[in-house]
């Protein structure tokens, strides 16, 4: 594979992580339209991304991802 080839595939993943971000963001703003409590609906799409996560890569991954991500964010106000 050459790195053209590598580089739009990079790109073509991003693309569909951002519109599955957006897809979810959307579904996050319906619910919260509809009354349900903020901190319910994040827990929910957690547990699903998690749960997700795990069936898709394993427990080890889905825990260093998740580790990883922690990292970033435990700083941040």
């Amino acid at each position: 594979m050459s790195d053209q080839e590598r580089q739009e595939r990079i790109e073509a993943k991003e693309a569909a992580a951002d519109q599955a971000a957006s897809c979810i963001r959307e579904c996050m703003a319906l619910m919260r339209e509809r009354g349900m409590p903020r901190d319910s609906i994040i827990a929910g799409a957690h547990a699903e991304v998690i749960s997700a996560m795990t069936l898709a890569f394993g427990g080890r991954m889905a825990a260093h991802c998740c580790t990883c991500a922690a990292e970033r964010v435990c700083t941040l106000p």
